[in-house]
């Protein structure tokens, strides 16, 4: 290769550097929070953690989550299992969204009474990401499945419970 071919290829390779968002730069922590207590779902959530970018992961690493079922709610909860996603709007200026690439999935099966707290600590989820290119526009979504327990043990209806962190996240 000449050294013409060698400067032209150096200065692709810089501008492709260049190109990179630099918020979603490789090993880069981002600390997060997710705080939905005194809402009105089921089983609000107090998190915090930090998400970690890698080339095909985002791995987001819980060091503490907090669970409340509210004090005047009902039915019993049943966390049955957690798991992470990726979400975005499906149009701009929309409220609706959808979520995207989810993590691994943590079995937990605890059942907690209105007015019951619950703490897991020092969590692990990976997410596999194919293209970091198109992560600007998503935030975090944590996926909580479980079941409300209806009529003392008799009636337990699935469902899940959604809470995500702020939409600038990644930007």
């Amino acid at each position: 290769m000449n050294w013409k071919n060698k400067m032209r290829t150096g200065a692709w390779i810089l501008v492709l550097i260049m190109a990179i968002p630099l918020s979603v730069s490789a090993q880069e922590d981002i600390p997060f929070k997710i705080y939905t207590v005194g809402s009105e779902w089921p089983v609000g959530v107090d998190l915090s953690g930090v998400v970690r970018i890698d080339k095909y992961t985002i791995a987001i690493d819980v060091e503490s989550v907090k669970f409340v079922v509210p004090k005047d709610y009902k039915y019993d909860q049943t966390i049955e299992s957690l798991s992470f996603g990726l979400s975005k709007h499906l149009r701009k200026r929309s409220k609706s969204w959808d979520m995207y690439e989810n993590s691994n999935v943590m079995k937990v099966m605890k059942t907690m009474k209105p007015g019951e707290e619950f703490e897991l600590n020092d969590l692990t989820f990976q997410i596999p990401v194919q293209d970091l290119w198109d992560i600007q526009d998503k935030w975090l979504t944590l996926q909580i499945e479980g079941l409300t327990i209806e009529k003392k043990g008799k009636k337990e209806v699935p469902g899940y419970v959604y809470a995500h962190s702020e939409e600038d996240v990644f930007q």
